[in-house]
């Protein structure tokens, strides 16, 4: 027995030894494929002139378009601005801090003018038999710590909820460190890693429908489509979003916030400043199962100058308009230049306000 205990730990450890070895070889974001495959093409392009970057999720990734936002900026601007799509699916909070804050170590933040980073509250996790990579590869102790810090002291949410939530972080964290069903989509999907992010254009926007078209992993095109069809099914989901946050811009100043995260994303703009970047948080309309009045109160506590909401009905009605949607959560091809020519005029009052 006690031979067996000693042979049982040996394995362990040289398991854990092999696990921290694979970390340190792997890329900070061979997690995200998406985000992964842009990072790559930066470090091919030897000309590499882009002085913006758009950060965030898939909300970003696929209705930002770098080409409409540097025509129009530059219409007026004496400095031409060049920029780059850098969203990617998934990316979240906190994922999309981590990759910033690598982003900011990294050569590519060298004579960089301004970033812009999709705010928007944390992301949970969902269950699961286990937590796939592209959620998970991301949290180090300093992810967990602020997740945990956020979720822990945000009175709105039920001991319950905070428990489940608490215990899928640190399994998430433990297979993270582990590498515990890493490396099974790498190597079971066709095309995982896939120049197709970049878009068309190669300049990181990929218009949905671009996407759905061109797109040779199956699973993500029916996924896809099942999106689209909902929308010809249910075309009030949009109409039940706006009014959501309708409700919310309304009733804003008494719904909570987190301080940890507003916090945090003082200390990003600091860190950004540091490295004479203006960062400057988007605030994009989410769905259904976030709360706005929350999202919208962490806006309002943020300095003016650093922060752009492009998510109010009254104000912005066509990102509403089922004519401009792919799917219930994201714009067309259409609806994307409205957006991108929405986040330029906005942006261009905040460089005139400095």
């Amino acid at each position: 027995m006690k031979r067996f205990l000693q042979k049982t730990i040996l394995f362990f450890f040289i398991y854990l030894v092999l696990s921290v070895l694979i970390s340190y070889c792997l890329p900070y974001h061979w997690g995200n494929p998406w985000y992964s495959m842009k990072i790559r093409f930066l470090n091919e392009d030897q000309e590499n002139t882009w002085n913006t970057y758009f950060f965030g999720s898939s909300r970003v990734h696929n209705q930002i378009d770098p080409a409409v936002f540097d025509h129009l900026v530059n219409l007026q601007e004496h400095h031409e601005i060049r920029s780059f799509n850098l969203g990617a699916q998934g990316a979240f909070p906190p994922q999309s801090y981590f990759l910033f804050e690598k982003f900011l170590d990294s050569k590519h933040s060298d004579g960089v003018k301004f970033c812009f980073l999709e705010l928007r509250e944390l992301a949970r996790i969902k269950p699961a038999n286990s937590v796939p990579a592209n959620h998970s590869y991301w949290l180090s102790l300093k992810e967990i710590s602020f997740a945990l810090r956020c979720l822990l002291l945000d009175p709105t949410k039920s001991r319950v909820y905070k428990r489940s939530q608490i215990l899928r972080h640190l399994r998430a964290y433990v297979e993270n460190v582990l590498h515990i069903g890493h490396f099974k989509a790498q190597i079971s999907t066709p095309h995982y890693y896939d120049d197709l992010s970049l878009g068309p254009e190669k300049n990181g926007y990929l218009p949905c429908e671009y996407q759905y078209e061109m797109t040779q992993n199956k699973a993500l095109r029916e996924a896809l489509l099942k999106k689209r069809k909902r929308l010809e099914e249910e075309p009030e989901r949009l109409q039940d979003r706006s009014i959501k946050h309708l409700q919310g811009y309304k009733g804003y100043s008494d719904a909570y916030y987190s301080e940890a995260h507003q916090e945090r994303v003082l200390q990003l703009i600091e860190r950004a400043k540091e490295k004479g970047i203006h960062l400057i948080l988007i605030y994009i309309s989410s769905g259904t199962n976030q709360n706005p009045g929350r999202a919208i109160n962490l806006c309002r506590s943020l300095p003016k100058s650093h922060i752009i909401e492009l998510a109010n009905p009254t104000k912005f009605p066509e990102l509403y308009y089922v004519a401009n949607a792919f799917d219930p959560g994201h714009l067309n091809a259409k609806g994307s230049r409205i957006f991108t020519r929405y986040l330029a005029q906005e942006f261009k009052k905040i460089k005139e306000a400095r």
